[in-house]
């Protein structure tokens, strides 16, 4: 059997509920894998699993809902999957 790093693994969910914070303007690194135990933020445990941080900006500061369940279309807002 041929070993496949390549390949992407499944994100594991953070939570099921989005977490509301308020956002300084900035650069932002969204765990889209869910392995890190910095969420919502990237901490590099994605290494190896094909799925990449998603890197976002705000533009000044706001309150969002931060995804946690991993399922978003919007990421890395919540668009409500995890009510699915």
């Amino acid at each position: 059997m041929i070993n496949h790093p390549e390949r992407k693994a499944e994100p594991v969910p953070a939570g099921n509920r989005p977490l509301k914070m308020k956002l300084a303007a900035g650069k932002y690194f969204w765990c889209s894998c869910g392995r890190s135990t910095n969420a919502p933020w990237c901490n590099g445990l994605h290494k190896n699993t094909g799925i990449r941080p998603f890197r976002f900006v705000i533009e000044q500061e706001c309150e969002v809902f931060i995804c946690q369940c991993k399922k978003t279309s919007n990421p890395p807002f919540c668009d409500e999957s995890h009510l699915k």
